[in-house]
């Protein structure tokens, strides 16, 4: 769960997370760095069907939005400008925009089965405000292999959780933030813990390898706990650890606690930090600035809070001040 440190949100179900001055939240939801999880090779790419106006039960209405899981479509002619990138013209004339996105299901980011979930859906909106009318085409992509389908043409655009790196920014250009990650402590909810104060003397499970236990640390160290960590080499094995009584809480990123944590209601999650700004990632910087206009767009009028309140099931816990600010990590 996600709570800003300056104050609590109240009023949203499910699992709650507890700030480290013990603020408590409520939040519901399904969602290398922000989920990097093992995947399975890549599949086929999944082009979503043209949208049949007697079948489309799923369209769903976000103020003057209207999206589909087929091809989205809509009366507005999109904004006439003196001149485009490369890569607008090709989109235009291919009649299609092609997403890369996970290869497996990671709702409520995305599921590239149905083309549901948060990322679907702001590529959808991101499509209509540049072209109108436009086919999507999810194009499951591994992490391994994601900024070279980039590269090759591919992908026109990468939407798959994938953080803003200074090293990455050499492979692709990035947009303005869409979320953040960072690292939180999920423990269980009759433990005790309820904030991270709590944590003094208490053995905290961390992946072996990641940058988590020494954000943690540090974290901590500042507020003068003194906890205890335990190696987990095997990143699957965190909630058995946990649920087998072997770990006081495990320490993870945000949207793993997310994903995972957030289907079961008998757990607390304790945000730690923000760390990780999220990006759509292209390899032409004239169509990386066309797309981030339209994003900064989405953001600006609320449809960005819109899409993120229906697939994480709460208010976003940062500001869209707070979401932009966020600079890439230095690495």
């Amino acid at each position: 769960m996600l709570a800003r440190l300056s104050k609590p949100h109240r009023g949203m179900p499910s699992f709650r997370v507890v700030t480290g001055l013990g603020l408590v939240v409520a939040l519901v939801c399904s969602c290398g760095s922000a989920p990097e999880v093992s995947e399975p090779t890549t599949t086929a790419a999944v082009t979503e069907p043209a949208a049949d106006t007697t079948t489309a039960a799923t369209a769903t209405t976000l103020g003057t939005t209207a999206t589909t899981l087929g091809t989205t479509t809509t009366s507005e002619a999109p904004p006439e400008t003196t001149a485009h990138s490369a890569k607008f013209v090709s989109v235009v004339e291919r009649g299609s925009l092609n997403v890369g996105v996970f290869n497996v299901a990671l709702l409520p980011f995305a599921d590239p089965g149905d083309g549901s979930g948060f990322e679907p859906d702001l590529a959808r909106e991101i499509a209509r405000r540049l072209f109108g009318e436009v086919e999507v085409v999810w194009v499951p992509v591994r992490s391994a292999d994601r900024f070279e389908a980039l590269r090759n043409d591919t992908i026109d655009l990468l939407m798959r959780a994938t953080v803003r790196t200074v090293s990455r920014e050499q492979e692709g250009t990035p947009s303005s933030n869409y979320f953040l990650d960072g690292v939180a402590v999920t423990v269980r909810a009759d433990s005790g813990i309820s904030s991270l104060a709590d944590l003094e003397s208490k053995l905290i499970g961390v992946t072996a390898g990641s940058e988590i236990e020494s954000v943690l640390s540090a974290r901590l160290a500042a507020m003068d706990v003194g906890a205890e960590f335990l190696q987990i080499d095997d990143p699957a094995q965190r909630m058995a650890t946990l649920d087998g009584g072997e770990v006081d809480g495990i320490a993870w990123e945000i949207s793993n606690a997310m994903i995972e944590g957030g289907k079961r209601d008998d757990l607390t999650t304790l945000l730690v930090e923000y760390t990780q700004p999220m990006a759509i990632w292209t390899a032409d910087p004239g169509f990386a600035a066309e797309v981030d206009a339209v994003l900064l767009e989405i953001i600006g009028d609320g449809t960005w809070r819109q899409l993120f309140a229906r697939w994480f099931g709460m208010e976003p816990p940062w500001t869209e001040d707070e979401l932009l600010a966020l600079p890439p990590i230095d690495r």
